[in-house]
Order: structure tokens, then sequence, then C-alpha cells
């Protein structure tokens, strides 16, 4: 696969405060898999041979036209960085990560955690710091997670468990299938973003990367939540609800406490709800994650253009012919 060995990418991961769901062996074999992105990998060791530095990535475009002009690569979680690691050896990883991202407009190194120890080494390297939010639950205690509510927020738990629902994780293709199509709709009809394909989802669950947990009524999907799992934190990847049409059961609520207390009762302590949206721009899903009493954490984004031109004509032209 590569010159690091299994053995290697296990203890940075053990010894690195910014392990993460997306920065494994197994979440790159998975993005190899897929022929939907061109997946990269690249790492750095230190003097004495020892693996410093790691970022595993991907580049993605959207079809037809679009893909001119979207071509981006995309590295969730953050850098799989040592303690130890020095400035040469993190501007020779930032370095390699350009070199195998030249041919996308431009890299977004995702964080979910606090990179601002290497903040000036970053932007001295090329990426400059995007402030963005996240907020994340703390779900050790199932009963003090629900304390920690605002009250509109309990009273809706309340009002959504008195109904009768079943909670269960997706096994069979079909249910992937409803899944997809239901997340596909309210991403192309509320989110207005692009996600991944079908094959995505199915391979994800196919090779034991993800979970997907759905909230059925009447025997009928109303909520869902693609969830990622790593020492611990559960991660909230994808996730609807269909709140229009059931307004009086409160889906992505539901999908919410029921996440927090299987959490809970697995044994994790963190609900990581991936972002959260700029500092100062109104935002939605930021209203929605706070009600539940969560800690708002500016992690930030680290962003590197490789064509200038292209990224600034790009947003305009995706609009144009949305």
């Amino acid at each position: 696969m590569t010159q690091i060995t299994s053995s290697d990418w296990q203890r940075l991961l053990a010894e690195s405060p910014y392990a993460n769901a997306f920065q494994t062996e197994e979440m790159y074999n998975f993005l190899s898999s897929l022929g939907c992105v061109h997946s990269f990998l690249s790492y750095v060791r230190n003097s004495n041979g020892k693996l410093v530095g790691l970022a595993v990535g991907y580049i993605q475009a959207e079809k037809g036209i679009k893909k001119y002009f979207s071509r981006r690569a995309i590295i969730q979680g953050g850098l799989l960085l040592a303690k130890d690691i020095a400035e040469g050896e993190l501007k020779t990883l930032l370095e390699d990560i350009k070199q195998k991202t030249s041919s996308a407009i431009y890299v977004e190194i995702r964080n979910n955690a606090d990179y601002s120890e290497y903040k000036e080494i970053f932007q001295k390297y090329g990426f400059e710091y995007r402030p963005h939010l996240n907020c994340l639950i703390d779900c050790s205690n199932a009963d003090q997670a629900f304390k920690n509510m605002n009250e509109s927020r309990r009273r809706q738990v309340r009002i959504a468990t008195e109904a009768e629902y079943e909670v269960k994780m997706a096994e069979t293709e079909a249910e992937v299938n409803e899944f997809y199509y239901l997340l596909a709709n309210h991403y192309k009809n509320k989110v207005k973003k692009p996600i991944f394909p079908k094959e995505f989802f199915a391979q994800i669950l196919a090779q034991k990367v993800g979970e997907i947990m759905l909230i059925k009524i009447n025997g009928k999907v109303v909520s869902g939540m693609l969830q990622l799992c790593h020492d611990n934190t559960v991660y909230d990847y994808y996730v609807f609800g269909l709140d229009t049409q059931y307004p009086n059961n409160y889906p992505s609520v539901l999908v919410y406490w029921e996440t927090i207390k299987r959490a809970s009762a697995l044994g994790y302590t963190t609900f990581d709800t991936m972002g959260a949206g700029i500092p100062g721009q109104a935002y939605g899903v930021r209203d929605f994650k706070l009600r539940f009493g969560s800690l708002l954490v500016e992690h930030g984004r680290f962003l590197s253009v490789n064509k200038p031109l292209l990224y600034k004509l790009g947003a305009l032209a995706i609009k144009l012919i949305s």
C-alpha cells in the first residue's frame, strides 16, 4: 500500500493529540477503493525514521461543467501530527500535500481539533487560516446530557420519545438505498450542497468504516445519520430529518438524542457534530446544535489555493450554473 506499516500508523494514532476517525489506515483504504474520488496519502518521518506526520485526503469534483471549477482536495479531521514534530518536518509534510494535490484548485484542511500551536507554521508555508466553528456534545452521561439541553429542546425530546418509533442500524442494501435517497433529496433541496454518490455510503458500510443510524415511524425512515467512531468520539458525518413531513415527531432532534444515548451506553464521551459555520454569520444549523448544550469551539480550517484564477472564478461560475 505505502511505505508506512500498520504498526507505524497505529503508534502515531495512539500518541497524537490530533487522532480522529478520518486519518486512520481504514479510512485511507476505504477512500482508495472508491471510483468517485482520488485518494492521497502524505507523510513525513524524522531523522531517526520515526513517523511524525501524516495526512489522508481525497480530490473530488462535481459532475459536468461544474467539474472544471470544483476540483478540490479535502483533508477531513486535520493532519495527524506527533507531539514532537519539528517545523522542518511539518514543512515537508505540507509541501508533499501540495505536490500530491496540484491538480486541485484548492486544498482545504478541515480541523476537528485545536491546531493553534502550529497556526503560524501553516501560514508560513502557504496554508491560510480560515475561522470555522464546531459544536461538541458531552455524551459521557446521557442523563446529564439531557439536563444540559435548553428547556425547549428537552420538551421536544420528551414529545418525540412519547410516540412509537424504531431505532436501528442499517444492514441491508435496501436500507442504505432509502437512507441515500432521503439524504440526497435533503441536500439538494435544503442544504444546497453536493454529496458523495451512493457508492460512498454503500462501501463505508460494507467496509465497516462507519454505521448508519435510522429512525423509523410506522416502518418509514424519518431521519438518519452516517456515524463514524474513533477512540472516545462519535462523528456526525451526514444527517437528515424529515422535520417538515413529521413536525410533531421532531425527527432531527430524535436522531441526535438517540445518538447521544447510544454513544453514552457504548462508552464514548464526545459527540462531534461536524461543523457550525463561520463566526459572525447567522447559521440555523448552529442554533439547532447549541440547543443540545453543545460546547462551541473554533478549530478553523487551513486553505491553500493552487489555481488562484480558477478559485476566484469558481464560486461565481458554480452559482450561475446551479
